[in-house]
């Protein structure tokens, strides 16, 4: 399971990434119609990729940034990618919840 990290984002709740198997997960926001925040999987996508996508974030520095807008411009669309669902149910994990787990 790859473990996500909180984000500040109106469409995206969390987001995590493992290098060895090249695959970004995003947790969304749920839609007015959905019960839960649908978690997926895109794969094969590249670490430095992930960094441009996490650099997108809304920040201090980026105050016009979001996480949103590239990944409708640069994930979504994206035919090259393996995209799977990966909980509709699931709990959000987050660096958080892991060390309250652990501690």
């Amino acid at each position: 399971m790859i473990v996500r990290d909180s984000v500040d984002s109106s469409l995206i709740i969390s987001t995590g990434y493992d290098a060895e198997t090249q695959t970004l997960e995003i947790q969304f926001r749920r839609g007015k119609k959905q019960l839960t925040d649908p978690v997926y999987s895109y794969r094969p996508f590249t670490a430095e990729r992930y960094l441009d996508f996490r650099q997108a974030e809304r920040s201090v520095e980026n105050p016009q940034g979001s996480l949103g807008r590239w990944f409708l411009r640069h994930i979504k669309n994206d035919k090259s990618l393996t995209v799977e669902k990966v909980a509709e149910h699931e709990e959000q994990k987050t660096e958080e919840t892991k060390n309250q787990t652990t501690e």
